[in-house]
């Protein structure tokens, strides 16, 4: 796995872009990863526009809030952002994804596998297969 800059957060085939607005304020985007780790990579994105972050200060303390949040992302966000407050720097989730592209990657290599088997060597472009349908 290639080091993160300052700012990026891995997210399987995808990372999270936070750029410093202000001194209070953060730009969430979502980009592609530069070294996608599942066999079929993330095409689209969860969002095409940034979202933003403000992280104030008051009498209590810190308050986090991530504006412009699709509602069906907000859960996943809030844990998100709960785990990098309490432990900044450590990515758990990182192993989790890294096992799922794991048996991601021996499953598409498996069909790949008993496709060449199936066929005596490389299976033939589609065009050919239909000649035989």
């Amino acid at each position: 796995m290639r080091q993160l800059a300052a700012g990026e957060l891995p997210a399987g085939d995808l990372e999270v872009r936070l750029e410093r607005v202000d001194g209070e304020t953060l730009r969430w985007s979502w980009a592609a990863a530069d070294e996608p780790i599942f066999p079929d990579p993330l095409d689209t994105l969860p969002e095409d526009e940034s979202s933003t972050v403000r992280l104030t200060s008051g009498p209590d303390g810190f308050t986090l809030r991530h504006e412009g949040v699709l509602g069906r992302h907000a859960f996943a966000l809030g844990l998100i952002w709960d785990h990098l407050l309490v432990a900044a720097g450590s990515y758990s989730w990182v192993e989790t994804l890294r096992g799922q592209a794991a048996e991601a990657t021996a499953l598409a290599e498996k069909y790949r596998r008993l496709r060449a088997e199936r066929w005596g060597g490389a299976p033939p472009s589609d065009r050919v297969r239909g000649l035989f349908s």
